[in-house]
């Protein structure tokens, strides 16, 4: 097993977060190398030296890492597990940026893990980041073209809510909830809430 000490006598397990940066330019250099199993080694013991500490945002960014290797190392279900994991803390943080500062090749392989979640609650957090991700010209998925409240409206049609419980339940107005529901049909290129929720699941919007 690899320790946290990467070259010399520096130990990153003494001080992870003023060293987190030095940390993850050596992960990537260990992605580039195609040394998945030592990534995924090292990142364990930062995950949890993370989770010890309670250092939420470093947390969630060797979580997100982690996923990442596990991903280019074949393993996809374990790689989804450890992004949902990553993205409930950044979610819960509002840690949206560090998924965005990270290296090309780290960027590519979110971009496919993101379009792989099924927790419409993550979905809905991905979206902008999604969309930040996308290489210029890209032609936007129907996922991709939903926002966030969107995708809660959604998540919510398929258990039967009347306009008045939807808005409760979204803390909006029954207003804006109808304008909502009127992009959402026009998005979906639908024209009533059951159509809605069919084209949603045939698109993977809804388990």
């Amino acid at each position: 097993m690899h320790t946290l000490g990467f070259g010399g006598s520096q130990d990153f397990s003494s001080s992870l977060a003023p060293q987190r940066i030095t940390a993850r330019a050596h992960i990537n250099w260990l992605l580039l190398e195609q040394r998945f199993a030592s990534a995924i080694d090292i990142l364990h013991q930062l995950v949890e030296r993370s989770r010890v500490l309670k250092q939420g945002r470093n947390q969630a960014e060797w979580l997100m890492l982690l996923a990442v290797a596990q991903q280019l190392a074949g393993d996809a279900h374990t790689a989804l597990l450890s992004l949902q994991e990553s993205l409930d803390i950044a979610r819960s943080q509002g840690y949206r940026r560090l998924y965005l500062d990270q290296s090309p090749r780290v960027l590519a392989v979110l971009r496919q893990l993101f379009g792989e979640l099924r927790d419409i609650r993550l979905r809905s957090f991905v979206q902008p980041l999604l969309a930040a991700l996308l290489p210029q010209g890209h032609a936007p998925t129907l996922y991709e073209m939903l926002t966030g409240k969107e995708l809660d409206i959604i998540a919510l049609l398929q258990q039967g809510l009347d306009n008045k419980q939807l808005a409760t339940a979204l803390s909006i107005s029954e207003g804006t909830l109808k304008w909502h529901l009127h992009n959402i049909f026009g998005k979906l290129q639908v024209r009533n809430r059951t159509q809605a929720v069919q084209v949603s699941r045939q698109h993977g919007l809804l388990k």
